[in-house]
């Protein structure tokens, strides 16, 4: 059962003659230190009560995806049917399904579809509206807007974005303007949800005010979910930042950290008894050039409201040339270290 009512609070230079991704810098706006956390942007998460619900509740996150480019070319005349059984299947049976919808959706023209390989267009992306229709099939109910290509098309991309994802009863939050419109919360079988995107390109507020953000909407949600756009392209490893960063989310109240950007499978880890998955890599994209990026992860939150603990575990992507997203086994590495516990 699916609540969908909620309202909304590098450039890689490649020598390969395949499509890549967009990097607006692979440098931090302004690292982040342990000097940053002091009392007042520390906060604890208020103490809440058993909730209503006695069924386990799941989430599944995937991570980008991109609708323009090549993958339009490839799939928009098949009705852009990008998603095989299976992972429609995961995907449909979750209560909440959350992916990060790299760029906007608009009824403009395209300019990164016609344009040659690693032309500077190539690289503004807009998404036809009828590509949320498999979003919508897929069971997908909300998407981040906070990365970086939310503002390819500017002020009106971003306006565009807001009604066709309403239009096909797609949730949405993290667009960068103000901080209400950074997040969101849900309801679900009594529990109340809060979803929360920090966007390390187009930051909104300070990461100290962005942390004191987490712990209001921690305040007054029973699970907290604070989904990033963070990190460098392409590498597997997190950076010391975004490790710092994640810890500093979950010190002030946030239950689970899900991350996106780096285009690859990052590692997942725990802290203080809270699961964090740095980078789910890419779920739709025209990124073929070599495994790690066309190898995604499906993140699965499994939620026992009665003893407010949760477990994770992973299904694996694969991003097939003709633009189609398939099922496959995930490598042992990616199992084991998906699989973490957690409290609430």
């Amino acid at each position: 059962m699916r609540l969908r009512t909620a309202s909304p609070l590098a450039l890689a230079t490649l020598t390969i003659s395949v499509w890549t991704g967009h990097s607006m810098g692979n440098t931090m706006l302004g690292d982040f230190t342990q000097s940053h956390l002091t009392q007042s942007t520390v906060l604890t998460k208020k103490i809440a009560p058993p909730t209503a619900a006695s069924e386990p509740i799941t989430l599944v996150f995937g991570g980008d995806v991109m609708l323009d480019r090549a993958v339009r070319n490839k799939v928009g005349p098949l009705d852009y049917r990008i998603f095989d059984d299976t992972l429609t299947d995961i995907l449909s049976s979750a209560d909440i399904a959350i992916i990060n919808l790299e760029g906007p959706v608009t009824t403009l023209p395209s300019i990164s579809a016609p344009a040659p390989f690693l032309a500077p267009e190539s690289y503004s992306f807009t998404f036809e509206p009828a590509s949320l229709n498999e979003l919508q099939r897929a069971g997908i109910d909300i998407v981040s807007l906070g990365n970086n290509h939310i503002r390819d098309r500017g002020p009106e991309g971003t306006q565009q974005s807001q009604l066709h994802l309403t239009n096909h009863s797609l949730q949405y939050f993290g667009i960068p303007d103000t901080e209400s419109t950074l997040f969101t919360r849900f309801e679900h079988e009594g529990m109340q949800f809060g979803f929360i995107a920090y966007n390390q390109f187009i930051p909104t507020v300070s990461d100290e005010r962005f942390i004191e953000l987490v712990g209001e909407l921690a305040s007054s949600t029973d699970f907290t979910v604070v989904f990033p756009h963070w990190g460098n392209e392409y590498e597997t490893t997190p950076t010391s930042n975004q490790t710092l960063l994640a810890q500093a989310f979950i010190d002030a109240g946030a239950d689970i950290v899900v991350g996106a950007h780096p285009h690859v499978i990052q590692t997942f880890e725990t802290y203080n008894n809270r699961a964090i998955a740095y980078s789910l890599g890419n779920l739709i994209f025209d990124q073929w050039f070599e495994e790690p990026v066309r190898n995604g992860a499906l993140l699965r939150v499994t939620i026992d409201p009665a003893t407010r603990t949760y477990t994770t575990d992973a299904a694996c992507t694969y991003l097939n040339r003709d633009a189609t997203t398939a099922s496959t086994p995930c490598a042992s590495t990616t199992a084991a270290s998906a699989h973490m516990q957690g409290m609430f």
